[in-house]
């Protein structure tokens, strides 16, 4: 009898237990886990002169709501350092995503991709796998004279998880980001 009694306490523990997690989960945890991203600012620095170019994507009302881009413009044979700054720009003050994501590195990745041959961009930093994978919050952008003068730079944002890791594939994951500048390299 109290084997039969403890046995009763134990699977209704458990289904007390379960039956809670479903309601916590269900009703309290947010539905979308990402941060609003505004503003995408990409940063330029010519090796040679260390003059900064700043170009920013905003959509300070969130998704669904008006654009502002800038258009990429860069001179022929010429290296640049580069970062990204990642903003929600809606919050007091200002939220800044990249510091998230460089604490988030091993979940995400930065795609540069530029529709002209005029323009070659190299990831320079890293996350903290073992053996370290690319990041992309830090990068090399070298142009040359040869191909389109103008194009686009597409920047993409990828976001991995335990159940579709990274592997330097934009195959696995989720976009957080996919924003498009004019580009030209004149």
């Amino acid at each position: 009898m109290k084997k039969s009694i403890v046995y009763f306490l134990l699977i209704s523990a458990f289904i007390q237990l379960t039956a809670c997690k479903k309601q916590v989960s269900s009703a309290n945890e947010p539905q979308n886990e990402n941060e609003l991203i505004s503003t995408v600012r990409l940063n330029f620095i010519d090796t040679a002169t260390n003059d900064t170019l700043q170009f920013t994507w905003q959509q300070m009302g969130g998704p669904g709501t008006a654009i502002t881009v800038d258009s990429v413009s860069l001179k022929p044979t010429i290296s640049y350092l580069g970062y990204i700054e990642i903003l929600d720009e809606t919050k007091l003050p200002i939220f800044v995503v990249s510091d998230e994501i460089k604490i988030e590195a091993n979940a995400h990745l930065f795609k540069y991709l530029s529709s002209t041959s005029r323009l070659q961009i190299i990831n320079t930093d890293s996350d903290f796998h073992v053996p370290p994978l690319e990041l992309g919050l830090q990068f090399l952008a070298r142009t040359n004279s040869v191909g389109e003068l103008k194009g686009s730079l597409e920047v993409l944002l990828r976001h991995y998880t335990p159940a579709s890791p990274k592997a330097l594939s934009l195959n696995n994951g989720t976009t957080d980001i996919d924003v498009i500048f004019p580009l030209k390299v004149e």
